[in-house]
């Protein structure tokens, strides 16, 4: 394999390189998923420092963005389901997210045992104000590939996400 750039990577998977050419594994392929990973948790670890200005995480942000597209309250169950994580994951996030008073949590009328949540005023300031900032963000991401690579990244993503999909079973 010719020179490759490792200053994406991170040490966790430079120290894997060697091992790969020692045992004649594919380097290309390892190194392609090595900068996927180190590239993916650089943008994650960037995108919790954006966040954790205003005392969210990329859950917690997510809980606000539901809330204020819906129409109604929702249920702690509804919630979880909408975001795609459990029941207990929603119970940390609303009890953290009332405790920093972005969100109420109230019992409902006809039945005590259920929960509504719903933006507080400054649940609902703080997501008006980051939401744009967030996706001006995201987009800077991507604002030095032109269309083409654009494409090329997403179909490549999307292959990886399918193989690592069926990987799974």
């Amino acid at each position: 394999m010719t020179t490759i750039d490792t200053s994406l990577l991170s040490a966790k998977y430079k120290a894997l390189l060697p091992e790969a050419a020692r045992t004649g594994a594919d380097e290309a392929a390892l190194f392609g998923c090595f900068t996927l990973l180190s590239v993916a948790d650089s943008v994650f670890r960037a995108c919790h420092e954006r966040l954790a200005q205003y005392q969210l995480s990329e859950g917690r942000f997510a809980v606000l963005l539901l809330l204020r597209q819906s129409p109604s309250k929702l249920a702690p169950s509804e919630l979880a389901e909408q975001a795609g994580v459990t029941r207990a994951t929603m119970t940390g996030l609303v009890d953290g997210l009332v405790r920093d008073g972005f969100v109420n949590r109230e019992e409902t009328k006809n039945d005590r045992r259920s929960l509504a949540i719903s933006l507080t005023p400054k649940g609902r300031k703080v997501v008006e104000k980051v939401t744009p900032l967030q996706l001006k963000w995201l987009e800077a991401l991507f604002a030095d590939l032109n269309v083409e690579a654009r494409k090329s990244l997403l179909e490549g993503l999307q292959i990886i996400g399918r193989t690592a999909e069926h990987a799974k079973q």
